[in-house]
């Protein structure tokens, strides 16, 4: 049974992805047709145009944000966008769930990653660690399971009604690459192209070198509700350029017309295009439409290619690149040049990253404000220069930041007059228009030495951070901003769920950097280390603490403050490990301390306690065997070892101080 959406929960892997939205069931407009699940984003309505806009990217939320959404705007549940850039591949079986047995070859496709029952109760989600793309195959006269793979469109819905098989494998919280049966199942389902390929080379008709992305900007400018020989041409061009794998394309152009009338229908006539044995049609007649009506979509006519007269090559400039002898490069001297030394070198990219609360936006501030008085820091010789601070979040707590450092030091705030700040309208780096304003107003002023974007999140608006596509472009504004100011970008970023994984999203950013900064936080302690840095040796760290700092008081009387660092040593901190329950221990304690409240004597049976634990579990579907007496002695050991309860006999108690 599903849970209500309070306890709903999702694989981390899935919970990290800022992807999410809401789904409404809603009656179809074809008589007749079961409801359609339509997606609405969190914030601002009906999700509609092309998915994958950095428009469409910035509406999706957080799953915590989705939850929340679907008791405010009364929705049905909550969905995953799958967008360009994502990590996970959904899979989703249709009719594989008759009589409460779930079709053995799905059993076996789905076992070692999470898996849940869908909305209706007859199919089966699952999600994988991979891009294996989009293929669809509905249900049919000879399809008795319809399947379906979602990487880069479309939305799936999440119930976390886990199934038994995930249950059993300790799969809750496993997102695991795809396994050599499901393999297997995309090899049989989807491979029929070769057949496709082989039909289509006999009538000597060659596909184009269009991408997934030009073909949906070919397929934007025309109507979905076009006259219907003119629909079926365009979807044979389709099936000829992608060789029969492109189905995902022709129906989610077709379902936005009003003559849609669902996958199923369409899946036969797609099917049918394999089998046309007439001349058919192809790419050139999409590009040739969209340049007729004058539309620039970024793609040349294919016609104008092959008529092109061969092109006379103008002559290449010799010598740009400098090759020299071993001997001659071996005189050049060759330094580090040093913004802190061995601490922040003068390169092109930086970030420092921390959990919220880690105080890496202080420690950043107080580096920034020894670079522009050019005093010694922490013993580590600083080169004077100038900084622009960009402070993308939080502008009325960095206005009493400085205040507090001014105090702490005893200098006037025209001692750090160059240090420039950006407030009132944040940069973008996802939009070259507004990164070119942004090196306007640099180049306007006196250089900089550093250029900080304090948060990274807040300046990659519309960004999936998960995305190597999104973060990289937005890495190449960020060289830009450095090629036209001679300035280090610094970029303050958040830690990973896991904090020991490093920062948030793309992995493609730690390569990308010539310097990172952790910044750590145990109960108080804190530190900051070097755990890149390129051309010099990493590792150092600085221990330091927050103080508070009473600036006076509000029109209520009460105190407004802030925080200096105060450095402590050079040591780093060892973060305190976040503990973390599964579902079935969370689910045993849940109902321990329920029961323990009902006992005056401060213990309860182990029996009692198994078995309120077995009534509010599900019976696992067939063939899965009832393990669940099996998971819940296990979790009661697993809760005993972490000091939550202790067992003595046939009875469970509270642990006592003296066995934590």
């Amino acid at each position: 049974m599903a849970p209500n959406i309070e306890e709903l929960q999702a694989p981390a892997a899935l919970r990290e992805l800022k992807q999410w939205l809401v789904w409404k069931l809603e009656p179809n407009s074809v008589e007749g047709k079961k409801p359609i699940k339509k997606p609405y984003y969190a914030k601002s309505g009906r999700a509609r145009g092309k998915q994958s806009t950095a428009e469409d990217v910035s509406q999706l939320v957080t799953f915590e944000e989705a939850k929340e959404a679907v008791k405010r705007l009364g929705a049905t549940g909550v969905g995953l966008a799958m967008v360009e850039g994502c990590p996970v591949t959904a899979l989703d079986w249709d009719n594989c769930i008759k009589d409460g047995v779930i079709d053995p070859i799905v059993v076996e496709a789905i076992a070692g990653t999470y898996s849940e029952i869908s909305p209706s109760g007859k199919g089966i989600r699952a999600f994988v660690a991979a891009t294996e793309g989009n293929a669809k195959e509905c249900c049919s006269d000879t399809v008795d399971v319809g399947f379906e793979m979602f990487n880069t469109t479309g939305f799936v819905t999440f119930t976390g009604d886990i199934t038994a098989i995930a249950e059993v494998d300790g799969c809750e919280d496993t997102i695991a690459p795809p396994n050599a049966a499901l393999l297997e199942v995309i090899r049989t389902r989807f491979t029929d192209r070769v057949r496709v390929k082989a039909a289509y080379e006999a009538h000597g008709e060659p596909r184009t070198d269009l991408t997934d992305k030009e073909i949906r900007k070919l397929l934007s400018v025309r109507d979905p509700d076009c006259p219907h020989p003119e629909w079926v041409a365009i979807g044979m061009a389709l099936h000829h350029q992608t060789e029969g794998e492109g189905f995902w394309m022709w129906d989610e152009w077709s379902s936005e017309g009003g003559k849609y009338s669902g996958s199923e229908s369409l899946q036969n006539t797609w099917e049918s295009f394999g089998s046309y044995t007439g001349k058919p049609a192809t790419a050139r007649s999409l590009i040739k439409v969209a340049h007729d009506l004058g539309v620039d979509i970024g793609v040349a006519e294919v016609d104008d290619f092959e008529a092109l007269p061969p092109q006379v090559k103008a002559p290449v400039k010799v010598g740009t690149f400098n090759i020299r002898k071993h001997s001659d490069f071996m005189k050049e001297v060759r330094s580090v040049r040093w913004i802190v030394k061995d601490f922040v070198p003068h390169a092109t990219l930086g970030v420092i990253f921390g959990e919220s609360g880690s105080g890496k936006s202080f420690l950043t501030y107080d580096l920034c404000a020894a670079i522009v008085r050019g005093q010694e820091w922490n013993g580590k010789k600083v080169n004077k220069g100038r900084v622009l601070y960009v402070v993308a979040e939080g502008q009325a707590g960095f206005v009493n930041r400085g205040k507090a450092y001014v105090h702490q030091q005893g200098i006037q705030h025209s001692d750090l007059d160059d240090m420039d700040y950006i407030t009132d309208r944040v940069p973008n780096l996802m939009s070259k228009k507004m990164i070119d304003e942004l090196i306007a107003d640099i180049q306007a002023q006196d250089p900089y030495d550093l250029v900080v974007m304090d948060t990274f999140a807040q300046v990659t608006s519309g960004a999936n951070e998960n995305s190597g596509e999104h973060i990289g472009a937005a890495l190449a504004e960020c060289r830009r901003i450095g090629q036209a100011s001679g300035a280090m970008v610094l970029l303050v970023h958040h830690s990973g769920k896991d904090s020991t994984k490093g920062a948030r999203g793309w992995s493609g950013l730690r390569a990308a950097a010539d310097l990172e900064l952790e910044v750590l936080n145990s109960n108080g302690s804190r530190s900051v280390s070097v755990t890149k840095l390129k051309d010099g040796q990493d590792g150092g760290s600085l221990s330091f603490q927050l103080h508070t700092v009473i600036l006076g008081e509000d029109e209520d009387g009460d105190d407004i403050t802030s925080c200096i660092v105060e450095y402590t040593g050079t040591k780093r901190v060892v973060p305190i490990k976040k503990e973390v329950l599964g579902p079935t221990e969370k689910k045993v304690l849940f109902f321990f301390n329920e029961l323990l409240g009902l006992d005056t004597e401060g213990k309860v049976s182990v029996e009692e306690l198994i078995n309120k634990t077995i009534e509010e579990t599900p019976r696992p579907l067939a063939p899965a065997k009832d393990n669940r007496t099996t998971n819940i002695r296990r979790s009661m050991k697993t809760l005993v070892d972490k000091k939550k309860f202790f067992v003595d006999g046939e009875y469970v108690f509270l642990a006592r101080k003296s066995d934590e």
